[in-house]
């Protein structure tokens, strides 16, 4: 063959020889061989693939984390890396910070990232095996853009509302939605909304840079419509409450609250506040004249004044509460309960508890002062008082009380007594029951009858008595076999 191809399994070196012999013939003797040796070098072929990935940081949208992924790469394979942004890092692959560099942006935008690899010489590896490889990524906007809106009302309408927005989008594209906290929304980038009815509103602006961002910002804000503004003299009427864990201390509140008016309010201690609702707490305790005045115009100006009755501060700590009871002569199975305390007592909440051993009956509760209670069985019974006294104390105080004797007559007691509107009666059930009620006046005419479903428990009984004559009258309860009477006194 004159000219032959050889294909080489491996690179390497290798001799190569050509030998020639003649035929015989007139002009060359026989035998004639002549050969020729060359050495050859089959170079490694250049199979370097590169190649490298990206990932945005997602707490950090502008640094972005590159990685080699390169193949076949050595330790000492040369890397340079172009960002696209006039920056650029060299260095080997061994090295954490060039094999897989973290590059943080400026600003957001499309950049081409180029990564250029040499390989290193040497047996396996061809001199000047170079190969780069370049992809264009996307760095997006950061959502940390502040977004804001200031509003005002018409001077003439005011329940009309002009929105202002302050926000500051990264985008041209940005999209405003408004949500007015009354139903109804708006696209548009300034708003305009006129609300129905006065009160206060949550109103909430969001910003997204563009149509179809997954980034949203959002700003939220209460707005105030006011109520239409009354007539000059009744510009200035207000209401007061006291704080319960602090008797001196009190919230004012106007009665018209409007961003146009100016209050000015004077506690009578030689102080004051120009706030529509203004928490004062007084120095001392004592008797003051707090007077709210309130200025429209030069024509248009009124001042209320009430009196404040400032109490002396109250510790819950030394506080006390207790009772005593009194038996009824004639039936010992009627207790009058008379509760004591260190401070007044302005309410009362008795229970009374029966102890049969491991069988728990529904306590009796008795939201009355002082009540009188006819127990209907023989036994101990456990009474507590739950007190709430001046300056919001709420203390309580429990005994034990024996009831050995139970008379044959049923007498409960009404209250209150006298009474205007209502009578009630506390009947005790041991089983779910009809309760039959008769309103007897002095003459024993039946006057007033009503019925009720009683449960197991306490049952409050409640007549409506604002149609009878004053005079007294006499209750009569009848359920299951007992019949048991009540009396009161109608003012």
């Amino acid at each position: 063959m004159a000219a032959p191809t050889h294909n080489y399994a491996n690179a390497g070196t290798y001799t190569v020889c050509l030998r020639v012999k003649k035929n015989n013939n007139t002009t060359t003797n026989t035998g004639c061989v002549r050969e020729k040796c060359n050495t050859i070098v089959i170079p490694v072929l250049c199979n370097l693939v590169v190649n490298f990935t990206s990932q945005p940081d997602p707490n950090h949208p502008l640094r972005i984390k590159f990685t080699n992924t390169s193949t076949p790469i050595h330790p000492t394979d040369s890397l340079k890396w172009t960002f696209g942004d006039g920056t650029s890092i060299s260095g080997v692959q061994s090295d954490p910070n060039v094999a897989a560099p973290t590059h943080n942006y400026t600003s957001a935008g499309n950049y081409t990232v180029c990564l250029r690899v040499k390989k290193t010489n040497n047996a396996t590896t061809p001199a000047g095996c170079v190969r780069e490889k370049c992809n264009t990524i996307v760095v997006p906007s950061p959502c940390n853009f502040n977004v804001n809106f200031s509003w005002r009302l018409d001077s003439v309408n005011q329940r009309k509302v002009y929105f202002t927005n302050l926000s500051t989008p990264p985008t041209a594209a940005a999209v405003a939605v408004w949500n007015f906290g009354d139903g109804s929304s708006a696209t548009s980038w300034n708003a305009i909304h006129e609300y129905a009815q006065p009160g206060s509103y949550r109103v909430c602006l969001r910003i997204y840079p563009s149509p179809t961002s997954n980034c949203v910002r959002e700003f939220c804000d209460t707005i105030y419509i006011p109520q239409p503004l009354p007539s000059c003299t009744q510009l200035s009427k207000y209401h007061y409450e006291r704080f319960n864990n602090d008797n001196q201390k009190f919230k004012f509140t106007a009665d018209y609250i409007n961003p146009t008016l100016q209050y000015t309010w004077t506690f009578g201690d030689g102080t004051g506040s120009h706030d529509p609702v203004a928490i004062h707490r007084y120095a001392q305790p004592g008797v003051y004249t707090a007077c709210l005045t309130v200025w429209r115009g030069p024509n248009c100006a009124s001042t209320t004044c009430k009196e404040i009755r400032v109490l002396p501060q109250v510790n819950c700590d030394t506080a006390h509460v207790s009772y005593t009871y009194q038996r009824n002569p004639q039936m010992p199975n009627k207790v009058h309960f008379y509760a004591n305390a260190t401070l007044p007592i302005l309410d009362q909440v008795w229970t009374i508890s029966r102890l049969n051993g491991t069988i728990t009956l529904p306590p009796v509760i008795l939201h009355q002062n002082n009540p009188v209670y006819t127990f209907q069985d023989t036994g101990f019974y456990r009474v507590c008082l739950r007190a709430t006294l001046l300056g919001g104390c709420v203390k309580e105080y429990c005994n034990y009380i024996r009831i050995e004797q139970v008379t044959n007559a049923c007498l409960l007691q009404a209250f209150p007594n006298p009474a205007s509107t209502t009578v009630n009666v506390n009947v005790y059930l041991t089983q779910p029951e009809m309760i039959n009620a008769y309103v007897y006046n002095s003459l024993n005419v039946l006057v007033l009858s009503g019925t009720q479903q009683g449960h197991a428990g306490n049952n409050l009984v409640t007549l409506n008595v604002h149609n009878l004559a004053a005079g007294q009258y006499t209750i009569k309860l009848v359920y299951g076999n007992r019949v048991c009477y009540a009396r009161f006194q109608k003012l």
